[in-house]
This record gives C-alpha cells, structure tokens and sequence, in this order.
C-alpha cells in the first residue's frame, strides 16, 4: 500500500471504530504529537491502543477529510471530527509512514 491508502485505511477503521483494525497500521513504536508541545502525546503502541479504546465506544465519533496532500512517505489532512463529548473540531494531522505503517502523528490544533 502507498502512504495515501494506509491513511485511508486507518480513516476508515477509525470510523468503523475498528481498534484493532486501527491499530494495525500503526507501528508498534509509534509516537503521536501535539505540534505545540515538545514531548510526544502517546509512545507505543500499547498506549496508543487504550487512548483509542473508550473514544471507539462511541457510535458518533467520525471524521471526516476536508482536504488532503501527500509527499513522499507524508500524508497531511485537514480533518473534521464530530461526535467528541468535548464537541466537534477541525485538526490538521501529518502522517509519517514508514515501511507501510504509521510510525508518527503530528496534531494541529
């Protein structure tokens, strides 16, 4: 798979709330930032799979992509998520993919 079908793939686990089909296409040393922040959000992909665990059991949560580029192994989405307790939000996400999984996430917000 190219980068762009494994953050399709994971878009679609994620909104089929799929944990681990989502979690399969994350590399198990996988790092989720925050753009704003200097230490990583989640390392791991143990960690990564509980942060994910209680969002999936909800039946609203979804996202959707307003608008998508890639480069090389880099994929940047411009995201709408509805259905958080916290209400929805639009995010730009960077996808590093590296040897056909998610090696790291960088949040905009």
């Amino acid at each position: 798979m190219n980068p762009v079908e494994i953050v399709e793939r994971q878009l679609a686990f994620y909104n089929a709330h799929d944990l681990e089909g989502f979690c399969s296409l994350y590399a198990q040393d996988v790092q989720i930032h925050n753009l704003s922040a200097s230490d990583p959000l989640i390392t791991g992909k143990t960690a990564f799979r509980e942060r994910y665990r209680i969002p999936f059991r909800n039946p609203n949560l979804h996202a959707t992509i307003l608008a998508r580029m890639s480069m090389d192994n880099f994929v940047i989405d411009r995201e709408l998520v509805t259905g958080r307790p916290e209400g929805d939000f639009s995010t730009g996400v960077i996808y590093h993919i590296e040897n056909e999984t998610i090696l790291q996430v960088f949040f905009i917000r």
